[in-house]
């Protein structure tokens, strides 16, 4: 590609990007993985029966954490309410800046019984949060998985149905969420918006035609 103009050419260097939906769905993803692992464990812990402990029937991320009437049980549920405010973002030297999400993970359960919803709604809690620590980077890309809280709710008799909950809250570290010396930027470095937003080359092209010019001096 030959640049005639380079005053002309935009660059887009966009690579490091996180956002609400990323925590979210990797969480949701990796407990999708990992959880029925731990129930087993606990059912072995407890020396209960084999699959004695229903696995989940539903999962999904939440705006916010509550239960539907539809909602076949037991269900997951993952919400991001975004960075934690105890932990201010860090930028590192090579412009990379980690940060610290909030994460919370809620699973309702149902029972015949109060015992036994509320026995439900413990294994989830401790399966759940193993599943957390004992993988922290949650399938590659987190750096660290803080707990900080874990609360135990009753709720009304739902369809027959005794219905306890956990909600548990972590704090996950991500590496790369943005990099201050990326952008859309010109030949030159300077932050330029693209006249084609949508038509934005990806990276620097190969230049296959070269312009010397030599001064002769005497």
């Amino acid at each position: 590609m030959s640049v005639t103009d380079p005053d002309q050419l935009v660059v887009s260097s966009v690579n490091a990007i996180v956002d609400r939906r990323t925590v979210e769905r990797n969480v949701l993803s990796h407990l999708q993985q990992w959880l029925v692992p731990y129930l087993a464990a606990m059912e072995r812990f407890h020396g209960l029966d084999t699959q004695s402990i229903p696995t989940p029937k539903a999962w999904r991320v939440e705006q916010q954490f509550a239960r539907r009437p539809q909602d076949h049980l037991p269900f997951v549920a993952v919400v991001s309410s975004g960075i934690n405010p105890g932990k201010t973002p860090a930028r590192e030297g090579d412009g990379m800046t980690r940060a610290w999400w909030l994460v919370a993970i809620g699973a309702v359960c149902g029972a015949r019984s109060d015992q036994m919803a509320k026995d439900l709604s413990g294994y989830y809690g401790a399966a759940i949060r193993m599943a957390m620590m004992h993988v922290p980077d949650l399938g590659g890309w987190s750096s660290g998985v803080d707990w900080n809280d874990e609360r135990y709710d009753d709720w009304s008799p739902i369809l027959e149905q005794v219905v306890s909950s956990v909600r548990l809250v972590f704090t996950v570290e991500v590496e790369q969420v943005v990099n201050v010396f990326e952008g859309f930027r010109d030949m030159w470095g300077k932050p330029t918006v693209p006249p084609d937003p949508y038509n934005v080359p990806t990276s620097y092209p190969d230049i296959t035609e070269k312009q010397i010019t030599v001064d002769k001096l005497d």
